[in-house]
């Protein structure tokens, strides 16, 4: 192979030519290589403005969408005739099956299967095994005392029977603080059976709760058990969420915007 120096002159210079073509189309090359990149980041960086754009208005929707779910259910928590007519039926259907116990005991005292006393125990023990909502619900059972009423039976709190029920801390009717148990009572006496609201607080694993709205149904027994005494029997359900009201500024409903946002933002970013 001969060396450089012994090339002739006409191929010196067609070999500088092809290695300048060869710069040049080299250079041609990086350039547009360079623009494609260059063009690629722009529309990414479009891609991404409009793909977020699209995310805060998914996440302003679901947020808006979760507060009015939230808010109208705290609302229906507080409207009385709304909890009538959602729970009432159920409530009624949970005491009718307490007084049909009750009547088949006065039906075993009147003929004579049974005495008044054995037919009393015996209802007032059905009644108080009764349960409903995975156990948290109950009835109990009062009698039609004025001033005051007597617990006959209360399943929870059998502590209570045979008390006169005027405690102060009974006093959560309305804005007048009129006494629970009197309150249905009153309900009892003038229309044999209706609703009553009130504030009780809620059992909780480290004691009770503030005082929250609760609906009790109650209905007048005209005969306990074959004698002519009255009894009133009830049963209740909580009438509030355990989640206390947020407002839209609340640092809670904020946090929970952020994590949403958050959780969107990094899927977001997986997808790319």
């Amino acid at each position: 192979m001969r060396r450089f120096s012994d090339w002739n002159m006409r191929d010196k210079i067609f070999l500088l030519l092809l290695l300048s073509v060869s710069a040049l189309a080299l250079s041609l090359s990086i350039f547009n290589i360079l623009g494609i990149v260059s063009e690629s980041g722009r529309t990414i960086g479009s891609f991404r403005v409009d793909e977020n754009g699209a995310v805060e208005s998914k996440l302003t929707n679901m947020v808006d969408v979760a507060w009015e779910v939230v808010d109208g259910a705290y609302r229906n928590s507080a409207d009385e005739s709304y909890l009538s007519r959602r729970y009432g039926p159920k409530l009624k259907a949970i005491i009718d099956v307490a007084e049909s116990i009750a009547k088949e005991g006065m039906a075993d005292v009147a003929s004579g299967r049974t005495s008044k006393g054995e037919a009393q125990r015996a209802t007032l023990a059905r009644i108080k095994a009764l349960r409903y909502d995975s156990g948290t619900g109950y009835i109990w059972v009062n009698d039609t005392g004025s001033p005051y009423p007597k617990m006959i039976m209360h399943p929870t709190s059998p502590a209570l029977d045979g008390k006169v029920l005027d405690d102060a801390k009974y006093n959560t009717v309305g804005p007048e603080k009129k006494n629970l148990f009197s309150s249905f009572v009153e309900v009892c006496s003038r229309a044999g059976e209706g609703f009553v609201k009130y504030l009780w607080p809620k059992p909780a694993k480290d004691g009770l709760t503030e005082q929250q709205p609760k609906l009790s149904y109650v209905r007048l027994l005209r005969e306990w058990a074959g004698s002519s005494a009255q009894a009133c029997i009830s049963t209740m359900l909580s009438a509030t969420p355990s989640w206390r009201p947020w407002r839209r500024s609340n640092p809670c409903a904020s946090t929970m915007a952020s994590a949403i946002s958050g959780s969107m933002t990094a899927a977001s970013h997986i997808r790319r």
